[in-house]
């Protein structure tokens, strides 16, 4: 009887270690499986990580974005800027009205401008040099108002100013300023000038004209000249004898 609850209780121990065993089986597979997830989700937090390092690296991007964009931000601070047209101080001043509307124009000295387009040479000028005292003014004076001048004479006949080479530049100007004006509506561009040293690249073509011209026109001058005679005259005492004498 004895060695029957003998074998009772330990078949009773290693049924409960039997049991406990299953239970720390499940239980570790619970944990791995917890742990799993675990890892699981130290993935999915290390991909939200990840993710959240791309976001994140989205905003430092961003950031860099920022940056760029403070570097873009220098390039939307030289978009503030309006590069004007070149000047040389040593371009010519003729022939009219060209030269000397387009002095005033690139000097930024828009008085002066207009003070020459009320000249009777200036007055030539037409709506294409109204056009250029209006963006002037509202470019270089920050007169708001000319804007809209500027844009009603805009598709002015730009041959008026009598230079193609000028023309074409203060044409682009004029389309650009505007072009400005449009993406910054009120504001007032920064105006770049570009004032050289010597000679612009139009003043340099027309210098050289001029002096063509001036060559010519001297070569023309001194073949019309009539040539100079040259006149010898030779004058002879004529021979004359006197004889004087007393016959006896």
């Amino acid at each position: 009887m004895r060695g029957w609850y003998r074998c009772r209780w330990v078949g009773l121990t290693v049924a409960m270690v039997f049991v406990l065993v299953l239970v720390a089986g499940c239980g570790g597979s619970g944990a791995a499986t917890s742990s799993s997830g675990g890892n699981s989700a130290a993935d999915g937090g290390g991909n939200s990580s990840d993710g959240g390092g791309s976001s994140g690296g989205g905003d430092s991007q961003g950031g860099g974005g920022s940056q760029g964009g403070g570097s873009q931000g220098g390039g939307s601070s030289s978009g503030d800027e309006l590069a004007w047209v070149p000047f040389g101080p040593s371009d010519p001043t003729v022939p009219t009205p060209s030269w000397p509307a387009y002095r005033s124009f690139a000097n930024g000295d828009c008085g002066a401008l207009q003070a020459y387009l009320d000249t009777s040479d200036g007055a030539s000028l037409g709506d294409f040099g109204k056009a250029m005292v209006a963006v002037c003014e509202a470019a270089i004076d920050g007169r708001q108002d000319r804007w809209e001048a500027a844009a009603a004479l805009a598709a002015a006949d730009p041959s008026s100013l009598a230079n193609d080479c000028l023309a074409d530049l203060v044409k682009d100007l004029l389309d650009r300023a505007l072009a400005w004006h449009q993406s910054h509506p009120g504001g007032k561009p920064v105006v770049r000038f570009q004032r050289l040293d010597g000679e612009t690249e139009c003043g340099r073509q027309a210098n050289s004209e001029n002096s063509s011209e001036t060559t010519a026109d001297t070569e023309t001058t001194s073949s019309t000249e009539p040539p100079v005679s040259e006149t010898t005259t030779d004058t002879q005492a004529p021979d004359t004898e006197t004889t004087s004498g007393t016959t006896p």
